[in-house]
């Protein structure tokens, strides 16, 4: 199973996110030297691409299926997004506040719920 949870709401999140990742990367680097081992050299900014890709609704988790290559957000609604186009390919209704998700990559299944009691695990395969 292939997920992660995060929560950026706003640029100045994101940005705070990205500073705390240089920071842990400076950290292990750091300690690779005491240990008198070889550091490797971070990723400049320019290798990296930054999209953002509106869910319509504030995400709570993203589940990816490399098979498919689709990512799959919690946003109030399942949706899909490809990762061949980078947009929104599919927006399904499976009940109300959906903002927990998991995906089995071996089967193409994805598996929705909310964490509020008011909503049922609902299975969504492709």
């Amino acid at each position: 199973m292939y997920h992660a949870s995060f929560r950026i709401g706003s640029p100045r999140a994101a940005v705070a996110a990205a500073v705390a990742v240089a920071a842990l990367w400076c950290a292990v680097q750091a300690s690779a030297a005491d240990q008198g081992l070889a550091a490797v050299r971070m990723p400049s900014a320019s290798q990296f691409r930054v999209r953002n890709i509106d869910v319509g609704g504030g995400s709570g988790q993203v589940g990816v299926d490399p098979g498919t290559r689709s990512a799959w957000v919690a946003a109030g609604r399942l949706v899909r997004i490809s990762e061949a186009t980078q947009r929104v390919s599919a927006k399904i209704n499976v009940g109300p506040n959906v903002n927990l998700v998991a995906v089995d990559p071996g089967r193409h299944a994805v598996w929705t719920t909310c964490n509020n009691g008011l909503c049922s695990l609902t299975e969504v395969s492709e």
